[in-house]
């Protein structure tokens, strides 16, 4: 497979009530804070990475080896944003992890009920628990493996190296958001996989030409 000159990714209007972590397949795009060009420039139809863009491409080389329930149909990185056509092909480790621990909090919760209705004195172990709750499902709001976990994760990481490699912890690298869409027959599969491939060719006609 083919990992640099096809990718790209900008934003997104997500689906209510849409599982992100589903079987399916979703073109992403993340935009550089500000959309400055910070990754590189366009040369003789060419992307050049600068250091960076060199950051962002060892990260996006990582994450295709790790996370192999997902396939990465195309990538690219632009000289201020990034575009992935990825595929989530199985989900079962991730959603048996998330009902394996609702199941087991819950029981945990039943118990406490029944104490605090033999021995008042169990009531705040009852409250505090209560609380770790609800503490663990926000955590598990952002299911792992899920398109806005890898996105949250893969800006964490690139960030946090190139403060270090600049010397400046304050700096921003990406846009708060990402653009999403959920790729929903052949047709706009081919479409936007020969969109990613050939963006650097349309670099100049590109939305986020600056």
């Amino acid at each position: 497979m083919t990992l640099y000159k096809n990718k790209y990714r900008s934003e997104t209007h997500r689906l209510a009530g849409r599982d992100y972590s589903q079987e399916g397949i979703y073109f992403i795009t993340i935009c550089c804070e500000g959309k400055i060009c910070f990754l590189g420039e366009i040369q003789e139809n060419t992307m050049i990475l600068n250091d960076w863009g060199k950051i962002v491409e060892e990260e996006i080389l990582l994450s295709v080896e790790k996370r192999t329930d997902w396939i990465f149909h195309q990538w690219v990185i632009m000289p201020n944003h990034l575009h992935f056509l990825i595929e989530i092909v199985d989900t079962h480790i991730v959603d048996t992890h998330i009902v394996d621990t609702h199941i087991v909090d819950t029981h945990i919760v039943d118990t406490h009920i029944v104490d605090t209705h033999i021995v008042d004195t169990h009531c705040s172990a009852y409250l505090q628990q209560q609380q770790q709750q609800q503490q663990k499902q926000s955590i598990l709001h952002r299911k792992p493996r899920s398109i806005s976990s890898f996105v949250a994760i893969f800006k964490s990481k690139t960030t946090k190296k190139i403060r270090e490699m600049i010397g400046n912890p304050e700096q921003k690298v990406w846009q708060n958001n990402y653009h999403d869409h959920i790729v929903r027959n052949q047709e706009s599969f081919d479409k936007i996989y020969n969109y990613i491939e050939n963006n650097p060719l349309m670099w100049r006609k590109d939305t986020f030409f600056m």
